[in-house]
């Protein structure tokens, strides 16, 4: 039987979300994970946790000055790298993207490192193959699907239904509506948890970066 592949993980200490310490708080952890994957790589999505118009400062969302450190590390690697931050909530029909940037504070960020921001949606979707365990077909974002290079930029947090959201849960906001409401179909917490797994299956996301400063 061949051996479970390790994946190194980097820890670092930060008290609060002022820009500086997170920048080198990230910047540590990174580090001590090995570094950044290597590549040549110009374009990178950082597929972020955008779950609902919610301030920085209700810990629901993944905070913007993570993200700013996530760019910097990015881009104190290649300068000329292009940044791109995105995700896909159920609820956004509702309420429209636009707010959902703004109030989570991604937006002004954004702004302020000349990062583009959008839904991840916006290339559509396409059905993924493979030897999934509970989903059949699912439909994935293109955007997501056909990144050259992904960073999982989470947020540690408590769930309902699966008690911890992660890096792999994260994942999660990759599917359409038809594919989260067949993840969601089955009264069993396994029946969501394996089709979780199924859609982080689909495509791994390159390097995973957690915002646990507060969860």
């Amino acid at each position: 039987m061949s051996a479970t592949p390790r994946c190194a993980v980097g820890i670092a200490r930060c008290i609060g979300y002022e820009s500086q310490r997170v920048e080198e708080a990230v910047s540590l952890a990174v580090e001590r994970a090995g570094g950044m994957v290597s590549g040549d790589w110009q374009d990178v999505l950082l597929k972020t946790n955008l779950l609902a118009p919610r301030r920085p400062e209700d810990a629901v969302t993944t905070h913007p000055e993570v993200l700013r450190g996530v760019a910097c590390t990015l881009r104190r690697q290649n300068q000329d790298v292009s940044l791109h931050i995105a995700d896909n909530p159920g609820y956004v029909h509702v309420s429209g993207f636009q707010r959902l940037f703004d109030i989570t504070g991604v937006a002004a960020m954004a702004a302020e490192e000349e990062i583009t921001v959008g839904p991840l949606s916006d290339k559509g979707y396409s059905e993924a193959e493979g030897a999934f365990k509970v989903l059949h077909s699912p439909r994935v974002a293109l955007r997501y699907r056909d990144a050259s290079f992904c960073v999982n930029v989470a947020k540690m947090k408590t769930h309902v239904e699966t008690e911890i959201t992660g890096c792999i849960k994260n994942i999660f906001g990759i599917a359409d509506t038809q594919t989260r409401k067949k993840a969601h179909q089955s009264p069993s917490k396994r029946h969501l948890a394996d089709a979780i797994v199924d859609l982080f299956e689909v495509r791994r996301p390159e390097f995973h970066v957690l915002d646990a400063i507060v969860a």
